[in-house]
This record gives structure tokens, sequence and C-alpha cells, in this order.
């Protein structure tokens, strides 16, 4: 068997090459060949073997490269959503405290607006009173100088008269 052996590694050298994993399985049963079908039944179940191994750890890594990346997107993720719900969370308090100001100054300019029409009814109605008190007194005084005119015609004439006693008119 070990002639066997020193014929196998003169005949094809054991090389290595930077390729990928698959190459280096391959690589590997070249360089185990042997005339033996037992011999070769088990190389090609332990390369089987190997190769699901491979596989199997393959899709580990990857299956760890994800959760990694999910775990680290969940973190990218969740951090900026905190500090949206913190900004949506002020905004909202400032919001909620602007509508109660802005209603206690609605209230506020309401009852203002309800005094002036008030004070402005009050005026009005005072408006109406002087108004109807003036235009009685107009016509008090409108009265006492029609009266006053018309003594004072009155007396006029009397005085003409006096006059045209006194003085004849032209004779």
């Amino acid at each position: 068997m070990a002639s066997r052996r020193t014929q196998v590694s003169k005949t094809k050298p054991l090389t290595r090459t930077v390729a990928s994993d698959s190459e280096d399985d391959l690589n590997f049963l070249a360089s185990q060949q042997s005339n033996g079908s037992d011999d070769q039944a088990l190389e090609m179940a332990i390369a089987k073997h190997y190769a699901v191994l491979r596989e199997k750890k393959r899709k580990e890594g990857e299956k760890n490269f994800l959760k990694t990346a999910y775990k680290q997107l969940s973190q990218d993720v969740a951090t900026p959503t905190d500090e949206v719900k913190c900004s949506v969370t002020a905004i909202e308090a400032l919001y909620s405290d602007f509508l109660q100001q802005y209603a206690a100054n609605e209230d506020l300019i309401h009852k203002l607006w309800t005094q002036i029409q008030k004070e402005q009814q009050k005026l009005v109605a005072l408006t109406k009173k002087r108004l109807a008190l003036n235009t009685e007194a107009g016509k008090k005084v409108e009265e006492g100088h029609i009266t006053g005119l018309s003594r004072t015609k009155a007396a006029c004439r009397e005085y003409q008269e006096v006059i045209n006693q006194i003085v004849p008119p032209d004779q």
C-alpha cells in the first residue's frame, strides 16, 4: 500500500490554488486517488459529507449575517423612530398648549366684543333718547321763536300805528 501512495504522489503532485473552498475539495479528492473501489466509495462518502458540512456552514454563516444585519437595521431604524416619536410628542404638547391659549384668548376676545356690543347698545339708546329730547326741545324752541316773532311783528305793527298816528302818512 505504501508503494501505491508513493506512485500517486509522483504522478499527480498535490497542488493548492487560491480559489474557492469547492475547488479545494476537488483538489483534495484528486490528490487522494486510489485504485480500490472501497477506498473510492469511502472517499466519495467523505467528500459528500464534507461538502454537506461546508454548505451547512455557509448557510449558517449567511443566517448569522442576516440575523446580525437585521439587528443592526432594527437598531438603526429604532433610533430615528424614537427621535421622531419624541419630536411628535413635543409638537403635540406645544400644539395642545397653543390650542388652550388660543381658546382662552378667543374667550377673552369674545367677552370684550360682548362688552363692546353692550356699550354700543347703551350708546344707541342714549343717542335715541337724546335725539328725542333734542327734537322736543327744538320744537319748543321753534314754537317759542315763532311766538316771539309773532309778538315782535305785532309790536312792530303797533309801533307803526303809533308812529302813523303821531305823524300822519303822506298827506
